[in-house]
């Protein structure tokens, strides 16, 4: 059995893939059983390329929880938060741009950026959004 504490990859634990809230309606297991391990690995990669520290902001959460996050304004239906195949985070001391940077640039050459398929390059976004769509090639969603 699984538990939220337990570590996936050398530096992150199931529990940081997972909404506070929606740790109370699915268990580890489930979760683990659920979760894109390729994307996983990805950021280790990136953090093992920073070498500091990441915190993830966003991983899966539910409908309910997704739409309590949007409160009355159009939610994003299609989010690949919502299937666990995004990932939201923030590496310690780097600024957001500049990793978004880092993975436009290396993508094409790094064989383990390639399990990213999706990049959000928002202005104005404190934070690097990374998932996993069904393309063979990296999308960047700019704005």
């Amino acid at each position: 059995m699984k538990s939220w504490g337990d570590h996936i990859t050398h530096n992150f634990r199931l529990g940081e893939f997972i909404s506070p809230y929606d740790k109370k309606k699915l268990s580890p297991d489930q979760l683990y059983n659920w979760i894109d391990s390729d994307l996983v690995m990805t950021l280790q990669h990136i953090r093992n390329h920073y070498q500091k520290s990441i915190r993830v902001t966003s991983g899966y959460r539910s409908l309910e929880y997704h739409k309590m996050l949007y409160k009355g304004s159009k939610y994003p239906a299609g989010s690949l938060h919502l299937i666990n195949k995004a990932i939201d985070f923030v590496v310690t001391d780097v600024d957001s741009k500049e990793v978004r940077k880092w993975i436009k640039d290396n993508w094409e050459t790094n064989l383990t950026l390639r399990h990213i398929t999706g990049l959000e390059d928002f202005k104005g976004m404190s934070w690097v959004h990374i998932d996993s769509r069904n393309s063979t090639h990296l999308q960047v969603f700019t704005g």
